[in-house]
């Protein structure tokens, strides 16, 4: 998870509070255009290459089989 908080403690309390098992990241400096989005929350996901596979802002439900099958490759 990238968060772009004031506070990086405020985000990184908000995993923990919420049992996100996925590491929190705050850019150490300006982010590329790609991940520039209009709406929070956002998601991307890449390949072993670095190839952007998939890009959706909002939210979405991660538990499901598109996704395991997506992450099991």
């Amino acid at each position: 998870m990238l968060s772009l908080d004031n506070d990086f403690a405020t985000a990184a309390l908000f995993a923990t509070n919420n049992k996100l098992t996925t590491p929190v990241f705050y850019p150490a400096e300006n982010l590329p255009a790609l991940f520039n989005v209009q709406g929070i929350p956002a998601t991307f996901i890449f390949d072993e290459t670095g190839k952007l596979i998939k890009r959706m802002e909002g939210g979405d439900d991660y538990d499901t089989a598109e996704y395991l099958k997506l992450f099991a490759n």
